[in-house]
């Protein structure tokens, strides 16, 4: 993770932090409960139940909700606790399961308090250094746009060799979609390669980096519609169905995968393409399993796009640049249903063979 993004984590966690006054809030809670224990009031059982609506809202409120990109950086600087609110919902359950002791309570919101301060004060450190030294937060550029792609280990099993057959067939994803898009293939830009997990972002064309997001979305909403026939199966596991049982329900799962699948290259590049557009939707078709398979497995992908002034002040005609970061907003917090059907083929056996990698169990 470079020092811009960095910056830009920071100064979030931060903005969002001082701007619900959640240090303030844990720091009130924290005295009512204290004061409660030692001269019980019904003020102060007030004071208490406002701080923990206060703390609930942020449950639903558009702040503290972090890509999955950033569960790397979050974890470093020790702030993983402040993704999606947690810490509210942790405080909320412990004063409200121990509301005979509070004495429990009280150590538990001590706890989440001095954390969050230790968190702050490192954060506010961190960008007053950055500033010194002038580097500022990250931003795309103005007509350029970038994918994000975050490849979890358990995918190719920390094997170097599956790792760049990952690697090459995103690449050659990529590529395709560059010259449907525009007509010319040509390869991603590799911006930044960050590990634990390995989070690619790689520089494309904005009308390429649309069609990705689009393809993106249209997935995520096809695997999601499957979630009543992963129910299924795995409620006919549980109870021991026959393997046959077992096999028609994948069966089940993987046409209507397969049919989707067909129905997005579709409206990509109709069926009736001729010459090249015609080779592309058939290696389209080729392509879409794999990234189907990737999604499924805990992959993520995401864009951002650089949004003009203009862009901005139009609000009738929406940029492509627009589409992407709304778009990518919208599926970032998609909900996979969490056991995965598709299977994802990337071990240290495979062979080097062309052709993309991934399918429908």
């Amino acid at each position: 993770m470079n020092t811009e993004r960095l910056f830009t984590i920071a100064r979030k966690i931060t903005d969002d932090i001082e701007k619900n006054l959640v240090i303030d809030t844990l720091a009130t809670l924290q005295s009512a409960l204290q004061t409660q224990i030692s001269s019980p009031s019904a003020s102060n059982l007030s004071q208490i139940e406002i701080s923990l609506e206060t703390l609930q809202t942020l449950s639903t409120s558009p702040d503290f909700h972090y890509p999955e990109t950033w569960n790397q950086a979050l974890e470093h600087i020790g702030a993983l606790s402040v993704k999606d609110a947690s810490f509210a919902a942790q405080t909320v359950a412990a004063v409200r399961g121990n509301s005979i002791t509070l004495e429990s309570a009280v150590a538990t919101v001590r706890r989440i308090h001095t954390n969050l301060v230790t968190v702050r004060t490192a954060l506010a450190s961190i960008l007053e250094a950055f500033e010194n030294l002038g580097l500022e937060s990250y931003d795309v550029e103005e007509g350029e746009a970038e994918l994000s792609i975050l490849m979890p280990r358990p995918a190719f099993s920390n094997e170097l060799k599956a790792f760049a057959k990952d690697l090459t067939e995103i690449a050659k994803f990529l590529e395709l979609s560059e010259e449907i898009a525009t007509g010319s293939r040509s390869s991603p830009k590799l911006e930044e390669l960050s590990t634990t997990d390995p989070l690619i972002f790689a520089g494309l064309s904005i009308p390429a980096c649309l069609l990705v997001i689009k393809i993106t979305k249209d997935i995520i909403e096809l695997i999601t519609s499957t979630y009543n026939l992963r129910e299924a199966r795995a409620s006919a596991l549980a109870a021991e169905a026959s393997l046959k049982a077992l096999d028609a329900l994948d069966a089940d799962i993987e046409a209507k995968i397969e049919s989707g699948l067909k129905r997005i290259a579709d409206g990509v590049i109709g069926p009736r393409a001729k010459g090249r557009m015609n080779e592309l939707r058939i290696e389209l078709n080729n392509y879409l399993p794999q990234i189907a398979a990737r999604l499924d497995n805990g992959y993520k992908i995401e864009g951002n796009a650089g949004v003009t002034a203009e862009e901005q002040e139009d609000d009738d005609k929406k940029s492509a640049a627009s589409q992407i970061n709304e778009i990518s907003r919208e599926i970032r917090y998609s909900a996979l249903p969490q056991a995965p059907v598709l299977r994802l083929t990337l071990t240290a056996s495979i062979t080097d063979e062309e052709g993309p990698e991934g399918g429908a169990t």
